[in-house]
Parts: C-alpha cells; sequence; structure tokens
C-alpha cells in the first residue's frame, strides 16, 4: 500500500435478483460497495452474508457480475482509525429495515446495523 492510505471503495453489481432493482432504485450503475482495509480485503454489508464481514477481494471480485475500484482523492489523517472503526463493526446484522426506512424517514444515525452504502461513511467518519 502507498505511504499515504487511500480510501478505496469496490462498486459491484451480482448475478441475484435483487440487484437490477437497488440499481433502479438508487439509480446508481452499482448495487453494492465495500471498502478496501488493505490490497486484499474487503469490508462490507451484505443480506447473503447476514451483515458486516470481510471478504477476501478475490471472493469479492468472483460474486460480481462487474465490479469497479475507486480510489478517493481524500487525504486521510489516521487510517489506523478507520480499519479499527471498520472492525468494530464486523458481524454486527444487516440493516433488513433500512431499505423501507428510506420512504419512511427513518433515523440513519442509528449504528446496531448496516446496508453496505450506510456502513462506510460511517466507519470513514
Amino acid at each position: 500500500m502507498n505511504s499515504i492510505p487511500k480510501i478505496r471503495l469496490i462498486f459491484s453489481n451480482s448475478y441475484k435478483p435483487l440487484s437490477p432493482i437497488i440499481r433502479a432504485v438508487t439509480w446508481s450503475d452499482y448495487s453494492h460497495v465495500g471498502m478496501l482495509i488493505d490490497d486484499t480485503t474487503v469490508i462490507e454489508s451484505t443480506l447473503s452474508h447476514g451483515g458486516v464481514k470481510l471478504a477476501p477481494i478475490d471472493v469479492f471480485k468472483q460474486r460480481a457480475s462487474e465490479w469497479l475500484i475507486v480510489e478517493l482523492d481524500i487525504i486521510v489523517n489516521d487510517w489506523d482509525a478507520i480499519v479499527k472503526a471498520a472492525m468494530n463493526e464486523l458481524n454486527k446484522p444487516y440493516d433488513f429495515f433500512g431499505i423501507a426506512g428510506i420512504g419512511l424517514h427513518r433515523d440513519w444515525q442509528e449504528d446496531d446495523r448496516w446496508f453496505c452504502s450506510e456502513l462506510i461513511p460511517y466507519i470513514c467518519m
């Protein structure tokens, strides 16, 4: 990894039936996002794996019909704090109610369960 770590996100689509639905509702080219915590490991929250887990990047890519890595042009002052925050979220459950909550003005500040696009900004705060 570079001497100055960058936040690297990996976006993907899957072969599963929810992928096109998520893309349609979010107006996005991708239905899932994870964050690389090093060159070989992704942290993500998935319905199929029951919440926040680590995945080898090769396994993440194998599950995807397509994927894209984006390096954010953000200065990271304390990469170790970001990784620690990520590790603190491991094994928290998937946020099943978050999808329904979008239309119901759900309290987005809850930190007891995550879907993928909630998790990444939280651990980077």
